[in-house]
């Protein structure tokens, strides 16, 4: 049995971690804007 994902499922999970980073960067520029 072979655990190696395909180019398509690393693809999607490249682009659920890059939303999430973007997210939490949203939050965390908020915060410093914010916290001034």
């Amino acid at each position: 049995m072979q655990l190696e994902l395909s180019d398509e499922d690393e693809d999607a999970i490249t682009v659920e971690i890059m939303t999430d980073a973007q997210q939490l960067w949203r939050c965390f520029a908020r915060t410093i804007f914010t916290g001034r």
